[in-house]
């Protein structure tokens, strides 16, 4: 059996839809993360409305091997973002456990928009 190629955690933008890339990358079989938060928003009048957004606005993280990168990069509705020197930014597993953990505990925004600076 053939050995499959480890994926990396990447981090792309879109200026489209979420809902529309998280269907692109499911027809693509591209596992992807987006972590969310929970605000409450005042509509007109009194009412309020518990609803879900994204953490890092138009941005989601993506798991891809080496060999699909020309994929991701062939979709008009996804931009890898890339770091000082060009170089698209990365992620590790550990990272990624780091930032979906601190998101499903609901843990400050703050600490987890600095954990997603652009470091090498």
């Amino acid at each position: 059996m053939e050995e499959k190629e480890v994926c990396s955690w990447y981090i792309v933008y879109t200026p489209y839809s979420l809902t529309k890339v998280k269907n692109l990358l499911d027809i693509a079989k591209i596992k992807y993360y987006c972590p969310i938060r929970t605000v409450v928003r005042k509509w007109k009048g009194v009412s309020t409305k518990s609803i879900q957004i994204p953490i890092v606005p138009s941005c989601l993280f993506i798991c891809i091997q080496f060999s699909d990168i020309i994929i991701v990069q062939m979709m008009k509705e996804i931009s890898f973002l890339v770091n000082k020197e060009g170089k698209r930014i990365q992620y590790s597993k550990d990272q990624m456990s780091e930032i979906k953990r601190l998101s499903e505990e609901g843990k400050e925004v703050d600490l987890l928009l600095n954990m997603l600076h652009f470091k090498e």
